[in-house]
């Protein structure tokens, strides 16, 4: 998958303007080693600002079910698609994390 490439769940949260749920892969990964060589608070800020972003994309799966009520097996897999890729990206950020904590102990 190029750097362009996204999921029908990273594009769709891209188009409403949902910037970590939009992010291509490859995208999501440079970004949390970015953020790494920031410092463990900056992931924890990105793990809530992902939980923010996943309580927008709710909302707008609810506005499309009165606008488009037809579509309902798409939202149905898209909803599923849209958890699916937080847990993964909570899970990143979890792992990133920890690495970090441990290091430091290393370093004690």
């Amino acid at each position: 998958m190029s750097e362009e490439e996204r999921t029908p769940e990273q594009q769709w949260a891209q188009d409403l303007g949902v910037e970590l749920h939009g992010m291509s892969d490859e995208r999501w990964d440079a970004y949390l080693q970015y953020l790494e060589g920031e410092n463990r608070d900056k992931l924890a800020e990105e793990s809530k600002r992902l939980l923010e972003e996943s309580k927008d994309l709710k909302a707008a799966l609810r506005a499309d079910k009165f606008v488009r009520a037809q579509n309902q097996e798409q939202r149905r897999q898209l909803s599923r698609g849209l958890r699916e890729l937080r847990h993964r990206r909570l899970n990143d950020i979890r792992d990133r994390y920890e690495a970090i904590y441990d290091e430091g102990d290393d370093n004690d």
